[in-house]
This record gives structure tokens, sequence and C-alpha cells, in this order.
């Protein structure tokens, strides 16, 4: 299996709905765990960690942006493989 990955995204299109972006790292998740390339004769596994933030909508400024995405990737990579976190859940707990 290939190693954990993880990535942060912070939205800056302030018309993209939050619940968009979730629909969509979820289908990016599914994407990657589901066409796993080979390498040789081997299979390999991919496993992903998402965490997330909106601008306008959790903050205006880029480095709070940041930081937020990178705690819920943090609570993401916690809660196991293949999870997609939204910032608010870090409050929701």
């Amino acid at each position: 299996m290939s190693d954990y990955n993880a990535i942060k995204l912070v939205c800056l299109d302030r018309t993209v709905m939050v619940k968009t972006i979730g629909l969509f790292t979820h289908r990016l998740l599914c994407d990657i765990r589901d066409n796993s390339p080979k390498i040789g004769e081997v299979e390999e596994r991919f496993t992903i960690s998402v965490g997330y933030a909106c601008y306008k909508i959790d903050s205006e400024n880029i480095d709070e942006l940041c930081e937020m995405a990178n705690k819920a990737e943090n609570l993401a990579k916690s809660k196991g493989r293949n999870q997609v976190v939204y910032c608010h859940e870090l409050t929701e707990t």
C-alpha cells in the first residue's frame, strides 16, 4: 500500500456552497480509492484524508482559512482512512 496522503482545501470562490465542496471531496476520495494504478504487477492502494474550509463562510483571512483546513485535515487523519472533514466539525465535538 502507498504512503498515507492528506489534502487541505481552501475554497476561495464564495459562490460555491459548502455542501458542493463536501460532495466534490467525497467523489474525489472515491475516484482515488477505486482507480488504483498498477506499478508493474502490484496494484497500489491509496488512502486519503481531506480537510477543508471556505472563504467568507469560515473566515476572510487566508492564514486563518489555511489553519482551519489544516486542523480539519488532522481530524480527518485521526478518524481513519478515507475521511473528509469540514472545519465546522472541529467545534461540533
